[in-house]
């Protein structure tokens, strides 16, 4: 039996490119984005179910995993974007789909966050990926499409989003005045590998019949002082910009500060991280490095 073929949407997205690179050793990888170099050059909003049809028979798509999305939607139309945008792939049943969510669906929340925690999103992206999810399970449920939809905390990889703590950091190490402002260092953070996310997908797909729903997270909390601490240290050994430097502002942040289990993922999917925080560390430092 030959490799499965996945088409990873929003493929020049910082996670959909370091999940084609992760994945590709095992899969065949068909990629779709507006920006040149993918296999499949589209604009998702100009895309008929008729066209996606066509990817589909063209490549022999057997599973879609959906990264296409804005992190900081700002008008209507990218807030239904979000919301929406997956619904076109949805084109025939039997088909899988692997929807990604956002740990940001679930708001502020001091106590344990499971599957089955009421949301309480307060950021219109983390309301956004909520109306996604809802309308995902609808299909789910309703409608017998294979999606499973999986909720990811702060994802630690080489090249990230615009706005992330480490990005920032490696941007204003390239500037003479290379200062961050952050709100406070108590804040806390869920922090999940790339890989080990990317190990998940490839764990959801062996799993015959999967749950509609998974937080794949790491299951701990870090504060912005205990991740700075470990970050200087090693990128002083490693990397040869100056570490920047950090302003608190003392502003009190509500956002994604939940402790989330994994149980569920652990139990049906046989997954949990591999990688230490530490670990995650050197390896994205060193990747930028090289």
């Amino acid at each position: 039996m030959g490799k499965k073929t996945l088409l990873i949407t929003g493929s020049s997205g910082h996670v959909g490119t370091h999940l084609t690179e992760l994945l590709s050793p095992f899969y065949k990888i068909i990629t779709l984005s507006k920006n040149d170099g993918a296999c499949v050059k589209a604009d998702i909003n100009l895309l008929s179910k008729k066209q996606i049809q066509g990817i589909y028979d063209a490549f022999s798509i057997d599973t879609v995993i959906h990264c296409a999305g804005y992190t900081n939607p700002k008008t209507q139309k990218e807030v239904s974007f979000n919301v929406f945008a997956f619904t076109k792939f949805l084109t025939k049943k039997g088909m899988r789909h692997i929807v990604f969510g956002s740990v940001a669906e679930y708001g502020f929340q001091e106590d344990e966050i499971s599957e089955s925690s009421l949301e309480q999103p307060t950021s219109l992206y983390g309301f956004s990926k909520l109306s996604q999810e809802r309308v995902a399970h609808y299909y789910f449920e309703e409608e017998d499409f294979n999606i499973t939809y999986i909720r990811i905390s702060n994802i630690l990889m080489p090249y990230g989003r615009d706005g992330s703590l480490i990005e920032s950091l490696f941007r204003a190490s390239e500037l003479s005045n290379n200062a961050i402002s952050m709100s406070n260092n108590k804040v806390a953070r869920d922090y999940i590998d790339i890989r080990d996310v990317a190990n998940a997908v490839q764990k959801i797909l062996s799993t015959p019949s999967p749950s509609f729903l998974y937080n794949i997270c790491s299951g701990n909390q870090t504060t912005y002082r205990e991740l700075l601490h470990d970050l200087r240290i090693i990128w002083q050994n490693i990397y040869t910009k100056p570490f920047p430097h950090i302003i608190f502002s003392g502003k009190r942040e509500l956002f994604c500060s939940g402790r989330y289990t994994i149980q569920k993922a652990e139990t049906e999917l046989g997954w949990k991280p591999k990688n230490s925080l530490n670990e995650s560390i050197r390896w994205l430092i060193k990747y930028r490095h090289e």
